[in-house]
């Protein structure tokens, strides 16, 4: 089968003169025998420049779409997302608009210090003067770290007097500041990581959306599942 062109096609496909470099850059620019301008005619221009505004159209659509979609949605949730791990499919929008609800903490609120990494899973605080990664300065430098939060100007914490023991702040206020010095001994280095050895761990509990702590003081009638040691400790706690 033979496959005719007409003569425009055949002359485009004749091969142009050399003129040098400097002369082939500018009839590359612009070439006024083919009225080409970097190579193309102006209806190649217009036909590039047509295709990719549809291509950009259709992909600025995609994302304003889904920047909508998640916008809307996000708005519905009352906490934030990533801190649940069960899944549960819901319907907002009064129509079949399913999503997946986060049920489940995935760990609990809490961390303790100091937290290091040592050379054996267990136990979690291992004291060795021989092993570097386990001589107690580790632990003194990573509670001190820790603790140094605390000791930053209390103008960005609400005072002592201003927070009271058990009373719940729902406002948009400042923090209660926390004083160390009421962890005794465990406030100030070496915080017992000397002899003879009474080391201190701290517990700290992170920020939980959607969680009320609830105190608990030895005159409280304390849950019937709460570990048998830590009833104990509530009831003989010097807090009324």
């Amino acid at each position: 089968m033979v496959i005719l062109h007409d003569d425009e096609y055949y002359q485009n496909r004749i091969p142009e003169p050399d003129l040098g470099a400097f002369h082939n850059f500018l009839r590359f620019v612009w070439s006024p025998d083919r009225k080409q301008l970097l190579g193309r005619t102006g209806k190649e221009w217009a036909l590039l420049g047509f295709f990719y505004l549809c291509f950009f159209t259709v992909l600025g659509s995609l994302f304003a779409l889904q920047m909508w979609i998640s916008i809307n949605y996000a708005s519905k949730l009352e906490k934030p997302f990533f801190l649940y791990s069960g899944l549960m499919p819901k319907s907002y929008f009064d129509s079949n608009f399913p999503f997946f609800r986060q049920l489940h903490f995935d760990n609990p609120g809490i961390a303790f210090k100091p937290n290091i990494l040592l050379p054996t899973k267990s136990p979690i605080i291992w004291i060795d003067n021989v092993n570097k990664n386990a001589r107690p300065k580790r632990y003194v430098q990573a509670l001190s770290d820790f603790l140094q939060e605390y000791n930053k100007s209390k103008e960005n914490y609400k005072t002592v007097t201003e927070c009271s023991d058990g009373a719940l702040i729902t406002s948009n206020t400042k923090p209660c500041f926390f004083d160390i010095e009421s962890l005794g001994v465990c406030g100030q280095p070496p915080y017992g990581y000397t002899d003879p050895l009474q080391p201190c761990v701290l517990i700290k509990f992170n920020k939980r959306f959607n969680w009320v702590p609830i105190p608990y003081n030895k005159s409280s009638l304390l849950p019937e599942n709460m570990p048998p040691a830590l009833q104990e400790a509530v009831q003989f706690s010097n807090k009324v």
